[in-house]
């Protein structure tokens, strides 16, 4: 066989698995979640929706998962240069929340939801049983749980790295369109309806599955119960 044949054959071949890659990872299902850390809705939702969600059998590996920890906050300019400050809704603690849990999905796992949110549910899960009601607490203890250098996250936390991802998250949340009423908010495929948050927040797992086009791994078949109303509105 000629070099040059073996060279076209080699490269329809690289060309078919470039393909399929780029198919498989168009077909996952885009879950964008904006969120705040200490609204009881949106803990819910992270523990009774999305954990149970991804636990189930090979239903991460069709998630694209999203995370913005910002929700109904307010950023104003400091005084201070590329410096901003803000107010959250439930209080001192919720910014913290947000920025800890924010540093550890964009600079510990780059932004992936996915592999961000045993870190994000273990942080929510204490908040939200009452085991502690400071966040960076919750964060350190997570942190050693999953092996996270809890001092750079903390450095992060509160310096220009943290604040400036904040920044970003701001910018985000407010640029949704439509704008956001309360939080959780939720994007499937880039898209929010009350048909599909009320979709997700009753049955997460049902409304992926039934959303994803590939074939359906075998998580698909459970089901999770539904989600009462509990959402954080603006003021």
């Amino acid at each position: 066989m000629s070099s040059h044949l073996l060279f076209l054959i080699s490269s329809a071949l690289l060309l078919s698995l470039c393909l399929s890659s780029t198919v498989q990872a168009q077909q996952k299902v885009q879950v964008s979640l904006y969120y705040e850390s200490l609204c009881p809705g949106c803990q819910e939702f992270i523990l009774t929706q999305i954990h149970p969600t991804l636990q189930a059998e090979g239903v991460k590996d069709i998630i694209d998962l999203h995370l913005v920890a910002y929700g109904n906050a307010k950023e104003v300019p400091s005084s201070i240069q590329n410096w901003y400050n803000f107010t959250c809704q439930h209080g001192v603690q919720e910014c913290v929340g947000n920025l800890y849990e924010t540093c550890v999905i964009d600079s510990v796992y780059g932004g992936n939801g996915v592999a961000a949110f045993p870190f994000i549910y273990c942080v929510e899960r204490a908040l939200h049983s009452g085991a502690t009601s400071d966040p960076a607490v919750a964060a350190s203890k997570c942190a050693a749980l999953f092996q996270i250098d809890f001092t750079k996250v903390d450095a992060c936390a509160k310096g220009a790295q943290g604040n400036q991802l904040m920044h970003k998250n701001a910018v985000e949340t407010a640029s949704l369109n439509p704008p956001h009423k309360y939080v959780p908010w939720i994007l499937v495929n880039g898209v929010h309806s009350e048909v599909i948050e009320d979709a997700m927040t009753s049955d997460m797992l049902g409304y992926v599955c039934k959303t994803y086009q590939g074939n359906k791994p075998a998580g698909c078949k459970q089901a999770l119960s539904e989600l009462k109303d509990n959402k954080c509105y603006r003021r």
